[in-house]
């Protein structure tokens, strides 16, 4: 179990209400991984960085107006990641392998099971997907959506340069 006070800190999640927030923090535990390790992202799990960094090398399967490959490195302190459980593989491929020593918070969905904690969590997942997607330039930006799924609570390395910023064809 983690401290919800670290829970907390991660912008994602500072807007649930305490006693999910104590759930939450119950599912919790922290995991330290070596420089070079891969993350072993499963449907069960989502993942909030404390310290290292992370690169995410996301597929998202060509749609009409989304789709592509990008990586990220993910070294700020309160991110949220893994989407196993809100996204199936044939439409989302994600891999994270550390890049230097990291120390992260594994949240157990599995043991939230179908409760209002973790539905919230999944919730907050999906917002942090759809941010991410239209910051690396997968999904075109779309203020309103991301506004409306909480995906400006989710902050990328880089977000200034990033953030909103119009999908580049050709």
């Amino acid at each position: 179990m983690v401290p919800t006070s670290t829970l907390r800190l991660c912008p994602a999640l500072a807007s649930l209400p305490a006693r999910r927030l104590r759930a939450a923090a119950r599912a919790s535990r922290e995991q330290t991984y070596e420089a070079g390790q891969a993350i072993p992202l499963s449907e069960d799990w989502l993942y909030v960085l404390q310290e290292g960094k992370v690169a995410l090398s996301v597929w998202l399967c060509p749609g009409t107006r989304c789709g592509g490959e990008a990586t990220i490195a993910v070294d700020r302190a309160g991110i949220l990641f893994g989407w196993r459980s809100v996204a199936k593989r044939d439409r989302l491929q994600v891999q994270a392998v550390c890049q230097e020593p990291t120390r992260m918070i594994a949240i157990d969905l599995a043991r939230l099971r179908e409760s209002e904690t973790g539905l919230l969590l999944r919730e907050q997942a999906v917002g942090c997907l759809y941010a991410l997607l239209q910051d690396v330039g997968l999904c075109p930006g779309n203020v309103a959506d991301r506004v409306v799924l909480g995906g400006e609570e989710c902050y990328w390395t880089d977000a200034e340069r990033l953030a909103f910023r119009p999908r580049q064809d050709g």
